[in-house]
C-alpha cells in the first residue's frame, strides 16, 4: 500500500523540487505586479481628505458622518467599521449600569419569569418616557383612535345591515306585487 506522498510524487514525475514552469511564470508576474502596486493606507488617505463640515461651517457629528459613509458603500477598507465601533462606545458605563439597575427593579417576585426580550422592551419604553421622547397624550390618542376605528367599523356594519334589509324588503314587495297580479 502506497502513501499519498508516494502517489503525488509519482504523479509529478517522481522528482521533488521541480516546479511547473507555468506556475513559476505566474508567480513571477504576480510578484512583479505586487512590487509595482501602490500600497494604500486608509488612515493616511482619510487624513489627507478635507475635514467634513456642515453648511454652517461647523464640524460634523463623527458617528453620523461615518454611518452615512458606510451607507454609501464607502467602507474605506474597514476604516468605517472601526470608526463606527469607536464612536458608538459610550464614554462611561454609568448609563448602562443605571439601565441595568432599572431592569433589576422591573423583575419582582411576581414577574420573575419575564423573558429577556420583554424586559428589554419594558426598560427601553420606560426610559423613553423618562427622557420625554414619548408625548404625554400618546396613550390617550391611541385609545381614542382605536375607539374611532371600532365606531367606524360598527357604523359600516350597521349600514350594510340596512342595505341588506332594504334589498329584502324590495324583494318581498316585488314578490307580493307579483302575487297580487295573478
Amino acid at each position: 500500500m502506497e502513501s499519498q506522498d508516494d502517489e503525488e510524487s509519482a504523479n509529478n514525475g517522481g522528482e521533488e523540487g521541480e516546479e511547473d514552469p507555468v506556475i513559476a511564470a505566474m508567480m513571477k508576474r504576480s510578484l512583479v505586479r505586487m512590487a509595482g502596486a501602490k500600497v494604500v493606507d486608509p488612515i493616511e488617505e482619510w487624513l489627507s481628505d478635507v475635514t467634513p463640515l456642515t453648511k454652517k461651517k461647523e464640524t460634523v457629528d463623527p458617528l453620523a458622518w461615518w454611518w452615512k459613509e458606510k451607507q454609501r458603500g464607502n467602507d474605506r477598507m474597514g476604516l468605517a467599521d472601526m470608526a463606527l465601533d469607536v464612536f458608538s462606545c459610550p464614554a462611561t458605563s454609568v448609563d448602562v449600569e443605571r439601565l441595568f439597575s432599572r431592569a433589576g427593579r422591573n423583575l419582582t417576585p411576581l414577574r420573575h419569569s419575564i423573558r429577556a426580550r420583554k424586559l428589554a422592551k419594558v426598560v427601553a419604553v420606560g426610559q423613553w418616557f423618562l427622557d420625554d421622547w414619548v408625548p404625554a397624550d400618546l396613550l390617550t390618542n391611541i385609545l381614542n383612535h382605536e375607539r374611532e376605528v371600532k365606531e367606524a367599523a360598527r357604523m359600516e356594519k350597521k349600514r350594510k345591515r340596512r342595505l341588506i334589509a332594504d334589498k329584502m324588503r324590495k324583494r318581498q314587495k316585488t314578490a307580493l306585487e307579483g302575487d297580487d297580479e295573478e
